[in-house]
């Protein structure tokens, strides 16, 4: 499932290249694209953070029946594309990298990279979660699913206001 899940990750991470090589010829885009990061970010940490409703915690849910019988692969495969977040994240993150210098929109090798190392990187981490969530899923509560979503939603706040900054700043 996790070999699934992260394939979408490489036309994801190829479309936010191009946008942000298109976005950083035109500053004029470039202060909108800022702006809406900001402002993206913003909304989905306040929401995450303050107006989710907290869902109770089903550790039963994996091991009913499904009725649809789907490879797991597939099923990664699906979630991944349907993830919306995952577009918004690698804009930020090719914007700030070439910004940096971490990333050469110029240089195929630098994005193959970039790409490459977007992928492997996501494989990793859901490996890792996989196993982790599978260790621990007997000691994992409704409160501990809580405070994860919301640092998660802080963490969205904290990247909206640096983004915020950056674009005053500049």
């Amino acid at each position: 499932m996790a070999i699934g899940a992260c394939l979408p990750e490489i036309p994801y991470t190829f479309f936010a290249i191009i946008a942000v090589q298109y976005v950083n010829t035109f500053q004029t885009i470039s202060s909108y694209f800022a702006i809406i990061s900001a402002v993206l970010l913003l909304s989905a940490g306040l929401f995450v953070t303050f107006l989710q409703k907290p869902k109770p915690l089903d550790l039963e849910q994996g091991i009913k029946q499904e009725k649809l019988k789907i490879s797991p692969f597939l099923k990664g495969a699906i979630i991944g594309s349907l993830n919306p977040m995952i577009l918004g994240f690698w804009l930020v993150t090719a914007d700030v990298a070439s910004k940096t210098g971490w990333l050469d929109l110029q240089s195929n090798f630098s994005i193959v990279g970039f790409i490459l190392g977007a992928v492997i990187g996501a494989l990793l981490l859901l490996i890792l979660v996989a196993l982790f969530t599978h260790k621990i899923k007997q000691r994992l509560t409704d409160k501990i699913t809580i405070y994860l979503n919301k640092s998660i939603g802080i963490t969205f706040i904290i990247l909206g206001i640096i983004q915020a900054y950056k674009f005053y700043a500049s």
